[in-house]
């Protein structure tokens, strides 16, 4: 049990780290990422009432 918490920390900390280095090596601002994130929601809404987007 107690590998299986070890494994998992370590997995979210390999996780974390690279998203990290991600955010860090790409050129992404905030309000990019804010923009992202509302463009996804609003694809994610439009795909439940049926509609279908390109990209």
């Amino acid at each position: 049990m107690r590998y299986l918490l070890i494994a998992a920390a370590l997995y979210g900390l390999w996780k974390l780290v690279r998203r990290v280095d991600r955010w860090l090596t790409e050129p992404h601002t905030l309000a990019q990422h804010a923009r992202d994130y509302e463009w996804r929601q609003r694809r994610q809404r439009g795909m439940e009432h049926g509609y279908e987007w390109e990209g």
